[in-house]
């Protein structure tokens, strides 16, 4: 989308990228259409369907009738980073926030969010907190998410602000924060996010590589942890804790996301606390993670390599610890991974992951 010339540019584009999550998105943008009703022109909505299969187009319609909003639909599913950036294109404002379609906002937050960005229009990043939702139930099409179980009604009253100001990125680039790595916590300027999707469309197929897992992260990593930001402590969403990274959960954890915290530390983020997120990592994942990578288990795992794991994980004890444990109960599992790397290398046309 592009903003005529006499036309005034919004402040802010929501982008919701959405696949086969309908009564996400109609709850989402139920919300969203009364938050933005006194908003005026600041703050424009972005939807892009990547070719969902559900009653996505119900609800899209459903609501267009009622309220406007730029919307598209790809005629076949081109994955998700490449959907991002689309819905990243078609947005004309200065600054952009990407919401998961299963991220709702907390009323009254947009509000006083855009005041904020409104007195600080030389900052490139806002950080957002969100309170994690876990439904009670399985919600399908024909249902209406008309509550959110499970969640503290004091989050559910927003009567005033609360932010800090920091010099640079690198102060709140933390384990705690996932170094940015859930993508509805952050607001960017839009050139800035452009060029962090083209990064992760240019890097191949996503999931295997750091930059077409996290482009956004990894931008940040590079480019921005030097600059100025501004961390919202107010929560300002809700986000379902039942979705989760499906197939690619075991990869990310041992070894995209690992990978982003040393690259985070490399540039500057604190490496103390980097090092306890690795640990809190290895002591909390590995011990289920690693038998299924011996096993090959694990989805991409073509792009798992054992010698660069090792390496990057050989100075921590906690690491060893947990191989110690894993050696002890799991010997048949042990046994079938050596067979099998003896095999490959046996064999000429076959690749060894060493």
């Amino acid at each position: 989308m592009n903003t005529a010339p006499n036309e005034q540019r919004p402040i802010l584009s929501i982008c919701i990228p959405t696949y086969n999550r309908d009564v996400w998105l109609d709850a989402s943008l139920s919300i969203i259409s009364e938050e933005i009703k006194d908003l005026g022109n600041d703050i424009e909505v972005v939807v892009s369907n990547n070719a969902s299969t559900d009653h996505t187009e119900a609800v899209v319609k459903k609501h267009k009738s009622t309220w406007a909003f730029a919307y598209s639909c790809n005629s076949e599913n081109c994955g998700a980073m490449r959907n991002m950036a689309k819905c990243i294109g078609m947005a004309s404002g200065k600054y952009v926030w990407i919401l998961g379609d299963d991220d709702f906002l907390i009323a009254g937050f947009l509000k006083k969010l855009l005041k904020l960005i409104r007195g600080n229009p030389d900052t490139p990043f806002f950080f957002v907190d969100m309170v994690i939702w876990h439904p009670k139930k399985e919600y399908k099409y024909g249902d209406s998410i008309n509550c959110i179980e499970n969640v503290d009604a004091n989050y559910l009253a927003i009567n005033s602000l609360e932010f800090k100001k920091y010099d640079k990125l690198k102060e709140i680039a933390t384990y705690e924060r996932g170094y940015f790595n859930a993508i509805s916590n952050f607001i960017l300027l839009k050139e800035d996010y452009s060029r962090a999707f083209q990064i992760g469309v240019n890097a191949g197929e996503e999931f295997t590589s750091v930059e077409s897992t996290f482009p956004h992260s990894y931008y940040m990593a590079r480019f921005l942890l030097k600059k100025p930001c501004i961390d919202v402590i107010t929560k300002g969403l809700i986000c379902s804790g039942t979705v989760g990274w499906k197939k690619y959960y075991e990869i990310t954890w041992l070894k995209w996301f690992p990978e982003l915290i040393i690259l985070m530390a490399k540039n500057g983020a604190a490496k103390r606390n980097a090092l306890n997120g690795r640990k809190n990592i290895i002591k909390s994942k590995y011990y289920v993670m690693l038998p299924k990578a011996l096993r090959g288990e694990i989805s991409n795992y073509e792009y798992f390599s054992w010698c660069k794991f090792i390496k990057d994980n050989f100075y921590i004890k906690d690491f060893w610890i947990v191989i110690y444990h894993i050696l002890r109960g799991h010997r048949k599992t042990l046994l079938q991974f050596v067979w099998n790397r003896v095999k490959s290398i046996r064999t000429p046309n076959k690749t060894t992951l060493f």
